[in-house]
Order: C-alpha cells, then structure tokens, then sequence
C-alpha cells in the first residue's frame, strides 16, 4: 500500500510544473517515510499554517496561554481576504483563532497568532521542537512589503 502511494506521490510531481518539496517522517522518529527534495527551500504559502498551531498549542500545553483567552483584533490587523472579521474590531478566544487560522486558512487569524507569539518563538519551535530545519516562517500573510522584497 505505501509503495502505491509513493508512486502515485512520484507520478503528482513528475506531472506537475511546479517546485516540489516533501517531507513525510513521525515526529519521534529520525527515518523518513517519504522524502523528495526536502533540503530544498521554498515558498510554504499556508502550510506555515499547521507548524504555527502546533507552537501555540504547546505554549497553550505549557500554560503560557489558555485556548478561551481573549484576543483583540483590531480593524487594522482584518486583511481584505477574510470572511470571518467582517464586522470590525472585537475580541476573540484563541481558540476561534486557532479553528479559522487551520479550517478556513485565515490569514488575519494567522496574523494575530503570529504577534500573539511572535516570529521568534514560532521558529525556535521548528527548530528545535519539530527538528524541521528548511522551514522558517519569515513575515506575515499577504505582507506586500515583505513579498515585494522576495521574503518568502
């Protein structure tokens, strides 16, 4: 079954006109179960997205932070591709934030979980947490400045 997989994987991307990076392994385990050019770097796009949950989930395990905390979002922070913060500034529990940042790939959403933790944190996470060593998460979503200057 996973020769299958891996096959249909290979098939995806030798069809594909795009740069791909995959790196399939457990968490506790140093094998990988799958692996194409993984030392590779490239633009994640949303995929950021679960390496960001996964950092303040484990600042939430730790009790630095509680999932009903609430957080303002202010009409600055609402980006103009949200469906979610459409009725302007108002507080919400981490815990929505989380659940739109994963389910709807809410950018705004992701953005305050980003300053709620901050760059820093986020990426000592997946690096010394994950292990994950060709992923960083280098600006905010839909950054004009920053993708204007090529930070991926």
């Amino acid at each position: 079954m996973m020769d299958n997989l891996i096959y249909n994987i290979n098939q995806m991307i030798k069809d594909s006109d795009e740069n791909v990076s995959i790196l399939v392994k457990e968490l506790n385990k140093t094998d990988y179960i799958y692996n194409y050019n993984s030392d590779i770097q490239i633009t994640s796009a949303s995929t950021i997205k679960v390496p960001i949950m996964l950092a303040v989930l484990e600042e939430v395990r730790q009790g630095n932070i509680n999932l009903d905390d609430k957080i303002l979002v202010k009409c600055e922070d609402i980006l103009f591709d949200t469906e979610i913060f459409e009725n302007g500034e108002k507080y919400y529990s981490l815990y929505e934030l989380i659940n739109w940042m994963i389910i709807k790939s809410d950018n705004t959403a992701t953005n305050i979980i980003i300053k709620l933790l901050g760059m820093e944190k986020i990426n000592n996470y997946i690096l010394n947490v994950l292990n994950i060593n060709s992923t960083s998460l280098q600006r905010y979503m839909l950054d004009k400045d920053a993708i204007k200057k090529r930070v991926k």
